[in-house]
C-alpha cells in the first residue's frame, strides 16, 4: 500500500468505524426501550437506599441521557472529521470547521432516515439539531483550541 493510501487509513478509518458504531446505535438495539432498562439498573443502587423515583422521573432521566448521547455521539464525529479534513496538518485549514459540520449534518439527517424504516424507532429533526449543536460545539472547540496554540506559537517563537 503508498504512502497517501496509509494516510487515508489512518484519518478517515477512524471516522468510517464511528459512523458504523452510530448507525448501529439507530438500530433497535439503541431504542429507549433498551437504554430505559439501564436507567433502571442504575437506579436500583439508589433504591437500595430506599429513595423512590416515579416512572415519569427514571423517563425524564433516560431522555436526558439519551439526547446527552446523541450530543456525545455527534461531537465525537466531528473531531474525527475535521482530522480527517485536517490530513495530519498542524495548523487549521479553514475549510475544516464548516466541512466537518456539513457532514455531521448530512449523516445527522440520513441517521434520522434511517432511524424512520426501523421498527420502534422514529425521526426527528428535533435529534438532527441536537446531533448537530453536539458537533457544533465540539469543533468551536477545537477551532479556539488551535487558536491558543497558534497564539502561543507566535509567542514563544520570538
Amino acid at each position: 500500500m503508498n504512502k497517501s493510501a496509509t494516510r487515508i487509513l489512518f484519518y478517515g478509518l477512524p471516522m468510517i468505524i464511528w459512523m458504523i458504531l452510530i448507525y448501529n446505535a439507530s438500530t433497535t438495539a439503541g431504542s429507549s426501550t433498551h437504554s430505559f432498562r439501564l436507567v433502571r439498573f442504575l437506579v436500583s443502587f439508589i433504591r437500595e437506599r430506599e429513595i423512590d423515583l416515579s416512572y415519569e422521573t427514571l423517563d425524564s432521566v433516560n431522555l436526558i441521557l439519551r439526547k446527552a448521547a446523541h450530543v456525545s455521539e455527534y461531537a465525537i464525529l466531528s473531531l474525527l472529521a475535521a482530522r480527517f479534513i485536517q490530513f495530519g496538518t498542524s495548523q487549521l485549514k479553514r475549510k475544516s470547521i464548516p466541512i466537518a459540520l456539513g457532514i455531521c449534518l448530512l449523516y445527522a439527517s440520513l441517521d434520522e432516515f434511517h432511524q424512520s424504516f426501523v421498527p420502534g424507532r422514529t425521526a426527528a429533526l428535533r435529534d438532527v439539531l441536537i446531533d448537530s449543536s453536539g458537533a457544533f460545539f465540539a469543533l468551536i472547540f477545537m477551532g479556539g483550541w488551535f487558536a491558543i496554540k497558534r497564539l502561543e506559537s507566535d509567542k514563544f517563537s520570538d
